[in-house]
């Protein structure tokens, strides 16, 4: 008995251990995930459909990138953080310790005004946009309310 315990002690500390990034927006429920790989694949393998993604790191800078980009960004983990990082879009894409990603899929259905996506999109600043490869990037940062 005592064996089961400490193993779940030890499962429940792995679970709850910090990195990762939350996926939220237009989507069903949002959840946590350590997931890497290509941000498309990743949607994929999640099931989620998006037209745009916000990707949020954790000083609050942001990228929002249209579904033709996804397969351009990749998420990887390094020093116990996750990043993203594309050589085809512009640099403002590579973020260090990435915190979330929010989805935009325009078939969610509206509640009032906004979506999950909108509500989360006011909280930032528009900073610019930037193009590369025919691909555009726009940049945010958190405001600071």
């Amino acid at each position: 008995m005592g064996k089961i315990i400490i193993v779940l002690a030890l499962l429940s500390l792995v679970a709850c251990s910090p990195g990762g990034y939350r996926l939220s927006g237009n989507i069903d429920s949002e959840f946590q995930t350590k997931q890497t790989g290509n941000l498309k694949e990743i949607l994929a393998y999640y099931e989620l459909e998006a037209e745009y993604a916000l990707l949020i790191a954790s000083d609050g800078i942001a990228v929002l990138i249209s579904e033709p980009s996804f397969s351009l960004i990749e998420i990887y983990s390094e020093s116990k953080k996750i990043n993203t990082r594309s050589d085809l879009l512009p640099p403002v894409s590579n973020l260090n310790d990435l915190n979330e990603i929010v989805i935009y899929n325009w078939n969610y259905p509206l509640t009032g005004s906004h979506t999950p996506f909108s509500l989360r999109l006011l909280e930032f600043n528009f900073l610019g946009e930037s193009s590369r490869n025919g691909h555009s990037v726009r940049k945010y940062n958190l405001s600071e309310r």
